[in-house]
C-alpha cells in the first residue's frame, strides 16, 4: 500500500520492470548506489502514513516481507538469463527493490519499533510472537548477501572460487602443510570447535572492514592474537592455498559478507605480500556442512586438572554451533585423542560447552568481548598499541554470555537453537592483596561430571534464608539480592564459571573466592530450589565463605558491621579478578600530554569508548560484562573555558540523596549530573592558565551496564545518616542521563565497539538492599524479585516472606538498588 510510493511497477511481471532504467546513473560507484536506495527506503519511513504503533507496523512489514519474497523469486527466475560479465540493468533494477524491500523490514523491525512508547511491554503476546517471527526470517534470511552482491559488484559479477568440504578434506589430508586455513567466526566460537589442520588462524568478523589492507588486518585484527597465528598470517604468501570460512547455517549474511570482504583484501588489496601463486578459497556451505559431512574438528573439553595450572583459559561467548551437529558420524579415521583436542568419530561424545542464548542484534547489533588471545608483549602489534593508547582496538564479536531463561527455570540443552527465545525478558573498595597465604587444602572442585552438565535443570528463583554467623546481615542482604541476579547465578550453577579462572592473575584470589561462592550458590539452590512457594527450607550457614572473605580482607574476619555495599563492592571486585581473562597484564602507562589533548579534543562519546576500549586491555570478565559502567568527570575553568577529563569505572554507581522533604530518584541523579562551583579551597590549577583558577567539575555517565546497582548515599563524612525517603520505581528510565555529549552530540566513530551503548536505557528493579538504624548500630534486610510466579520476597537473614502489600519493596530504608537492563 505504501509501497507504491516507491515503486509504481510494483505488481508487475519482470519484464514491465525491466523496461525501465535503473534510477541511478549508469556509471555511479557502489557506495553511491547503496547510499541512493538507503535514502528511499529512508523516504518511506518519513511518509506521514507510516502507523506509529506497533500492531498496524507489524502488518506494514508483513506486506512490505511478501513483496520482498516476490522480488527474489523474480531475482530467481530472471538469474539463468543472465551473463554474469555484464549484468543487465532490469536484473540490477530487480536487486534494488528487493534490497530496499528488505531493508524497510530491517529498520521498522529494529528501530521504528523498540523505539515506540512502551514497547514491548503494552503489546500481546501474539504481537510479540509475531515480532519474533519476523526478526527471526529477517536474521536468517540467505538471499540478502547475494542482492547485496550484485548492488556492489554490478555490472561484473565473478563469483568467489570456493571448494567442497570433500575436497578440502583430501588436501588437508595430503597436502596440509600447503594450505593455511583461515576461520572468520568469532573466537569463542574458533575456541570451541575449529577445522582440524596443520595451519590455522582466527580472523574475528567485525574485526575489519571492506577499506582495510592486508596490511591493516595483520596489525588491526590481529592486535590480540597469539603470536602463532601473527606468524601464520605474515607468512600466508609461502602457501599454495588459503581456505576461508564461516558458519553460513547459524550465522546471519554479516558473516558471509565478511568472508567475502576479506577474500577481496586477500586478492586485491595486498599491499605489503601480493599472493601471487596463492589460491584464495572460500569453502561452501561453512562449519555447520563440514561436521555434517564429517570433516575433522577440534574441540576445546576442559579437563579438570587444566583447572589448577597457571595457564590462561579461554574466552567466554555464545556457543551458537548447535551441539547436535557433532553426534554426526565422521568419515575422517581418528588419529589422536587428548584431554584438550577431540577429533570427531563415531564413538566421539557431542561437543561439551554451555547451552548459552543467543542475544538478537535488534537491542545489541555489536556487543563484543575480550577474546582470550593475548598479543606478544615483543610483538610489532602490541607495540603499537601500547605506544598509541588512542588507536581504536579492532570490534570483537559476541553474543549475550548466558543460557536460555523461562520462568525462572534454566535447561541446559545441547539442542538450543530449537528453544522458543523471549527476547522481552532481560538478560535480566577494598583491595585484595596480591599475595594471599594458603588455606588448608580443601576440594572446592565440584565431580567431574558436574562440569558441563547439559541436562541439568535450575530453578533460578530459589527461596532460601541465610543464618546470620555474628553480625553478617550487611554479608547476606547482598547475597541474596547477587543470586537474585539470574545472569551471574546461572554461571556459577553450571560451572561454566571454572573455564575463566585466571590462575596467573596476582590481584585474584587464584579461584579461592569464586569457587567458594559457587559453592555457597549450589548450597543456597539445592535448599530452595523447585519447592512451593509458602514451604519453609532449612537457612544456609556462610560461615565458610565468610572465612574466605575475611582470609581475602581482614575487615570480614571478625564479627564487627560493615557496610553493605562496600561488601558488594569487594565481592564483584574479588570475582572479576578470579575470572579475569586480561588479569596479570601491566596497566597501561598514562596517556602524554599530547594524546590527553587529543582526546580533550574527540566528542564525549568517542572518548568514552576509546577509555573503555583501554579499560578491557586489562579488565575483562563476565562481572565487567554484566555490572561495570563509566562515567566522565570534567573540570572546566571559568577563566580561559580549559577543559580536562577523566573517566572512571563503576560497578556500583554511588548517587548522593538531596536534603529535601520529598525525593524521587531521579533527584539523585541530576544531583549527581549537576555542574557545580569548586570552592576556593578545590580550585583547578588550569593546565592552559598555569594557576588555579574559579572552575567547574560536571559529571556524566557514559556508560550504562545491564546490570546497574545504585548506592543512595545516605552517609556523609561525618557518618551521620541521612533518612529522607527516596522513591524509586519498578522501571527506571535513564535514557535522559546517558551523556549524548557535553554538546548532545551521540555520534561514536565506525571503528569503535558501541558494546551495547545504545539507548535506550530501561530497567527493572529486581533487588532492593535496605539499612535500618545508624551506622554503628543499625540492621540489613532485603527484598528481592523472583519472578512472576513466586512474585517479591522479604528476607531478614533465616527468615523470609513474600511481601504482605504489593509496593512493600518500596521503602524508606532502601539503600542499595538493583537494576536489570529491559528492552
Amino acid at each position: 500500500m505504501y509501497i507504491s510510493f516507491l515503486f509504481p511497477h510494483k505488481g508487475k511481471g519482470v519484464d514491465a520492470m525491466g523496461s525501465q532504467p535503473p534510477s541511478g546513473e549508469v556509471g555511479e560507484s557502489a557506495q553511491d548506489r547503496l547510499d541512493r536506495l538507503r535514502c528511499l527506503v529512508q523516504k518511506f519511513l518519513d511518509d506521514d502514513d507510516v502507523p506509529q504503533e506497533s500492531a498496524p507496523l507489524l502488518q506494514e512489514c508483513t506486506e512490505v516481507w511478501a513483496s520482498y519474497v516476490d522480488a527474489c523469486h523474480d531475482i530467481a527466475v530472471r538469474a539463468p538469463r543472465e551473463d554474469m560479465n555484464h549484468l543487465s540493468r532490469a536484473f540490477l533494477r530487480l536487486n534494488e527493490t528487493a534490497f530496499i524491500y528488505y531493508m524497510i523490514v530491517h529498520a521498522i523491525l529494529k528501530d521504528t519499533l523498540p523505539n515506540l512508547d512502551g514497547f514491548p511491554s503494552t503489546i500481546a503476546n501474539s504481537a510479540r510472537s509475531s515480532y519474533r517471527e519476523r526478526m527471526q526470517l529477517l536474521q536468517n534470511d540467505p538471499k540478502i548477501e547475494q542482492i547485496r552482491n550484485v548492488i556492489e559488484n554490478y555490472p561484473n559479477l565473478t563469483p568467489l572460487p570456493s571448494i567442497e568440504p570433500s575436497k578440502l578434506s583430501s588436501m588437508l589430508r595430503f597436502h596440509g602443510g600447503s594450505i593455511l586455513v583461515i576461520d572468520i567466526r568469532p573466537r569463542s566460537e574458533f575456541i570451541k570447535a575449529h577445522i582440524k589442520c596443520k595451519n590455522i588462524i582466527c580472523i574475528e568478523p567485525v574485526s575489519f572492514k571492506d577499506s582495510f589492507t592486508d596490511q591493516q588486518v595483520g596489525k588491526i585484527s590481529l592486535a590480540t592474537s597469539p603470536q602463532s597465528e601473527i606468524d601464520l598470517f605474515s607468512n600466508r604468501d609461502t602457501f599454495k592455498y588459503i581456505v576461508l570460512y564461516t558458519d553460513t547455517q547459524l550465522y546471519g549474511d554479516f558473516h558471509q559478507r565478511q568472508t567475502r570482504i576479506l577474500t577481496k583484501i586477500l586478492c586485491q588489496h595486498s599491499v605489503l605480500k601480493p599472493l601471487g601463486g596463492t589460491k584464495v578459497l572460500i569453502l561452501a556451505n561453512g562449519f555447520s556442512n563440514w561436521v555434517k559431512l564429517g570433516g575433522a574438528y577440534q574441540s576445546f573439553t576442559p579437563d579438570p586438572a587444566q583447572l589448577t595450572s597457571s595457564s590462561s583459559t579461554p574466552s567466554f561467548g555464545n556457543p551458537r554451533v548447535s551441539a547436535e551437529l557433532f553426534n554426526q558420524r565422521s568419515h575422517s579415521p581418528p588419529k589422536c585423542k587428548s584431554p584438550s583436542l577431540i577429533v570427531m568419530n563415531t564413538q566421539s561424545q557431542p561437543l561439551q560447552v554451555t547451552a548459552q542464548t543467543p542475544q538478537l542484534p535488534l537491542y545489541y547489533p555489536e556487543v563484543p568481548t575480550i577474546s582470550k588471545s593475548r598479543p606478544d608483549k615483543n610483538s610489532s602489534a602490541f607495540q603499537s598499541l601500547s605506544s598509541h593508547p588512542l588507536i581504536a582496538l579492532p570490534k570483537v564479536n559476541s553474543s549475550s554470555l548466558f543460557p536460555t531463561k523461562v520462568d525462572g527455570i534454566e535447561k541446559l540443552s545441547a539442542n538450543v537453537r530449537n528453544q522458543q527465545i523471549d527476547p522481552y525478558l532481560p538478560s535480566a573498595s577494598n583491595v585484595i592483596p596480591p599475595r594471599i597465604p594458603p588455606l588448608p587444602q580443601q576440594n572446592l572442585s565440584p565431580p567431574k561430571h558436574a562440569i558441563f552438565n547439559n541436562s541439568q535443570a535450575f530453578d533460578l528463583d530459589f527461596i532460601v534464608g541465610l543464618e546470620n554467623m555474628g553480625n553478617c546481615c550487611y554479608m547476606n542482604c547482598i547475597l541474596q539480592c547477587l543470586v537474585g541476579t539470574h545472569d551471574l547465578t546461572r554461571m556459577f550453577l553450571d560451572n561454566t564459571y571454572l573455564n575463566f579462572i585466571n590462575f596467573g592473575n596476582t590481584r585474584g584470589s587464584k579461584g579461592l573466592l569464586a569457587k567458594n561462592y559457587a559453592t555457597l550458590v549450589h548450597n543456597m539452590h539445592r535448599h530452595g530450589a523447585f519447592k512451593p512457594p509458602h514451604s519453609r527450607t532449612t537457612p544456609v550457614q556462610t560461615l565458610q565463605f565468610k572465612k574466605v572473605c575475611g582470609h581475602i580482607n581482614s575487615i570480614y574476619s571478625d564479627s564487627m558491621q560493615q557496610d553493605c555495599q562496600e561488601f558488594c563492592q569487594f565481592l564483584l571486585d574479588g570475582l572479576h579478578e578470579d575470572l579475569n581473562q586480561n588479569g596479570g597484564k601491566k596497566h597501561l602507562k598514562q596517556l602524554s600530554e599530547q594524546e590527553e589533548r587529543m582526546r580533550e579534543s574527540m566528542s564525549i562519546r568517542k572518548a568514552s569508548a576509546l577509555e573503555w576500549e583501554r579499560f578491557l586491555l586489562t579488565d575483562f570478565s563476565a562481572i565487567i560484562d554484566l555490572f561495570q559502567g563509566q562515567y566522565a568527570s570534567r573540570l572546566q575553568c571559568q577563566a580561559c573555558e580549559h577543559t580536562s577529563t577523566t573517566y572512571q569505572t563503576f560497578s556500583v554507581l554511588s548517587v548522593p540523596v538531596p536534603r529535601i522533604r520529598t525525593c524521587n530518584i531521579l533527584d539523585c541523579f541530576r544531583e549527581f549530573t549537576k555542574c557545580e562551583k569548586l570552592g576556593v579551597d578545590e580550585q583547578w590549577s588550569c593546565s592552559k592558565c598555569l594557576k588555579k583558577q574559579p572552575s567547574t567539575k560536571q559529571l556524566k555517565i557514559t556508560r550504562l551496564p545491564k546490570k546497574l546497582i545504585i548506592n543512595l548515599k545516605r552517609f556523609d563524612n561525618q557518618m551521620n545518616k541521612n533518612n529522607v525517603f527516596v522513591q524509586y520505581p519498578c522501571f527506571l528510565d535513564l535514557t535522559p542521563y546517558w551523556a549524548r555529549d557535553f554538546n548532545h552530540e551521540s555520534i561514536v566513530n565506525e571503528d569503535i565497539p558501541t558494546r551495547g551503548q545504545i539507548p535506550p536505557f530501561r530497567y527493572r528493579l529486581y533487588g532492593v538492599a535496605c539499612h535500618s538504624g545508624s551506622l554503628y548500630g543499625g540492621h540489613y534486610t532485603s527484598y528481592v524479585y523472583k519472578g512472576p510466579q513466586k512474585g517479591w520476597y522479604f528476607f531478614d537473614d533465616s527468615v523470609y516472606c513474600p511481601i504482605r502489600f504489593n509496593d512493600e519493596f518500596i521503602t524508606p530504608n532502601a539503600y542499595v538498588l538493583f537494576y536489570e537492563r529491559i528492552f
